[in-house]
């Protein structure tokens, strides 16, 4: 079963989702919330268009009115839920088969399963809901202009640079182009045109094998930078001016250069790598840790009132962006970042790369056995249970964690040595055997 719900709702169409869902999980958020008003957009995947359509027959059927976007990014939506709840009907990175939605409150507030996601799935599978004494009414507005012009507020290019991006033919094809239409760049662009088959490559930031276009070209084409965007555009990643991937670390270590003074609060997730702990202390900011995933990071930034936020799979979240996530706001920050500082982006970063890195997944069905023996065999280890188990030792770290979306378990290492890599991960081997 590959239905989820615990930052969104994800599943496949039509198997685990699909219009008699979209149009209940319509009424069951205006019973839940008693919605006035809520915003709905949409990404460019096959099923979107008919499972909007009865996601707004479901909310207008239980009395409240829709301002129907039409194709959108969710950080698009994010910013217009500024007036109203909103609803994202997006599978976000995941392939061209699944779909689902991204739901928030006034505000942009994310609904995750600690804030009524559970409650909401329960009531639009039970399919029972009271009349309402009206029906709503749906109104088409082009938000994109509002968006663009607060995306480019963040801009301050010193020169000109040259840009690779590849859109993956989600929806920053549709946002890039007005982005970056008045700042001092020259964008290359890749497959920028709206297809949610993604017949060029999957929709994903984290796997290598989607990169290889961006790289080729940007060494073709001799960029500055190249940008790879997810399939919704609220993920981004980057390679340098030789092609190369730079991990989410050091993009959240330029970001940091240009956004953070001191007494800055800064939230991270226990993957945050031991180079930026060094960053975010010599630049006198307060390190706040919060759990993975979109709900809890926007949570933590908002209730800290912090300046930034980051995730290792390129999610980069702004207080000055409703504390929220977008990749085109961390990609003009990027860009204003490296214009100011004059030096090719490898060195920029190189200070905040790995030296050596692992990352990988095994299935258990009981990854709270797993991560207790890990503990059990862990000896001069620093601890951390914030989210799953975080071991820091001299030379590295590893972190182990229940995926939230997936029935594995995860982990990531990071180590100043290949022979102390390959000791940590026989501890989580060991663990899991």
């Amino acid at each position: 079963m590959s239905f989820v719900a615990k930052y969104d709702i994800r599943g496949i169409y039509p198997t685990d989702i699909d219009e008699k869902f979209a149009f209940r999980l319509g009424r069951a958020f205006v019973a839940l919330f008693k919605s006035k008003k809520v915003i709905v957009g949409q990404d460019a995947r096959e099923s979107s268009q008919s499972l909007t359509n009865e996601l707004i027959h479901g909310l207008v059927m239980q009395g409240a009115d829709v301002v129907d976007m039409g194709l959108c990014s969710t950080p698009m939506l994010y910013h217009a839920a500024q007036e109203a709840d909103a609803i994202m009907v997006t599978a976000s990175h995941n392939p061209k088969e699944y779909n689902g939605f991204k739901l928030c409150r006034k505000g942009s507030v994310a609904v995750g399963e600690a804030d009524g996601l559970t409650e909401l799935v329960r009531l639009a599978r039970a399919g029972s809901f009271q009349k309402p004494a009206r029906r709503g009414k749906v109104t088409r507005r082009d938000l994109l202009p509002a968006y663009v012009s607060h995306v480019q507020r963040f801009a301050n290019l010193k020169r000109k640079l040259r840009v690779v991006i590849d859109a993956g033919n989600g929806m920053a094809g549709l946002t890039v182009p007005a982005v970056f239409k008045r700042l001092l760049v020259e964008v290359v662009p890749l497959f920028f045109g709206l297809d949610g088959t993604f017949p060029n490559h999957a929709p994903n930031t984290d796997a290598v094998e989607n990169f290889r276009a961006l790289q080729a070209m940007v060494k073709k084409r001799k960029a500055d930078v190249g940008f790879l965007f997810d399939g919704d555009c609220d993920r981004l990643a980057m390679v340098d001016e030789r092609g190369r991937i730079v991990s989410g670390g050091g993009l959240a270590a330029l970001l940091s250069s240009a956004l953070v003074k001191k007494d800055d609060v800064v939230v991270a997730t226990p993957t945050i790598p031991c180079p930026n702990v060094r960053q975010l202390s010599s630049l006198g900011a307060k390190l706040v840790l919060s759990r993975v995933g979109h709900t809890n990071v926007s949570h933590a930034l908002k209730e800290r009132r912090g300046v930034f936020a980051f995730e290792r799979s390129g999610h980069y979240y702004f207080r000055d962006f409703h504390f929220a996530d977008s990749a085109d706001v961390a990609a003009v920050i990027a860009l204003s970042a490296i214009a100011r500082q004059g030096r090719p982006v490898s060195e920029l970063v190189e200070p905040f790369e790995p030296a050596f890195d692992v990352e990988g997944h095994f299935h258990s069905d009981e990854p709270g056995r797993v991560i207790a023996r890990l503990a059990k065999v862990a000896q001069g280890a620093s601890v951390c249970e914030l989210d799953g188990l975080r071991l820091d030792f001299k030379e590295g770290w590893v972190l182990v964690r229940p995926s939230n979306t997936e029935p594995v378990v995860k982990y990531y290492a990071q180590a100043d040595s290949k022979k102390a890599l390959d000791r940590m991960v026989r501890l989580v081997r060991k663990a899991a055997s």
